[in-house]
């Protein structure tokens, strides 16, 4: 993960190393944001508070296969 000194970009690389039948979905804990900001994955359009993704994490799509990986590009939004 790669958070801009500013802390308004941030970059999250993952990879899924097991991948298994009747998954549950896995939970990223991000570090670094502010955590009183409002964050928007880029791509999916979803926002999140700072805190629930340094608390709670941004969930993980649950999809079949090894060594799949993801990345997720966060900006913080404006008031």
């Amino acid at each position: 993960m790669f958070v801009s000194e500013d802390m308004e970009r941030a970059l999250v690389n993952v990879v899924m190393f097991e991948i298994h039948g009747n998954m549950t979905v896995n939970y990223v804990k991000l570090k670094g944001l502010e955590a009183s900001a409002l964050y928007e994955d880029l791509a999916a359009g979803k926002c999140y508070h700072g805190n629930a993704l340094m608390e709670a994490g941004v969930p993980m799509p649950v999809e079949m296969g090894e060594y799949l990986a993801y990345q997720i590009e966060l900006r913080r939004k404006q008031d």
